[in-house]
């Protein structure tokens, strides 16, 4: 994909922080915290080279995003296939799996296109 087009849905600000601005297309809180966080676990592994994204960044994404449910946030990523726990309690981060990467990247050229 092109910088030009990626432009439309993330943004990196100069502290480094990564921003989507895209929207994935769901309206169940479940599935959009499950492939926003893959979207944004694939551009931080591909243009940031890091492979765990701490819980805590992808909680502030989810409430960013309005898709954040206190009571059942780390259950909707054990109940997907899309992303993988690393760490212990203290330091969870979540990285993607296999078929994580896939998703992802097809997610994010249908936000590029939409």
């Amino acid at each position: 994909m092109e910088p030009r087009a990626l432009s439309r849905v993330l943004a990196i600000g100069e502290d480094g922080k990564l921003s989507l601005i895209g929207r994935v297309e769901s309206r169940r809180n479940a599935e959009m915290q499950v492939q926003y966080s893959a979207v944004f676990a694939f551009v931080k592994e591909r243009v940031l080279n890091q492979l765990d994204v701490p819980s805590d960044e992808l909680r502030d994404l989810c409430r960013s995003k309005s898709c954040y449910n206190q009571d059942h946030f780390a259950d909707y990523y054990t109940r997907s296939d899309l992303l993988s726990p690393v760490g212990d309690a203290k330091s969870r981060a979540y990285r993607l799996t296999k078929k994580g990467v896939e998703v992802a990247k097809t997610l994010l050229k249908k936000m590029v296109e939409g």
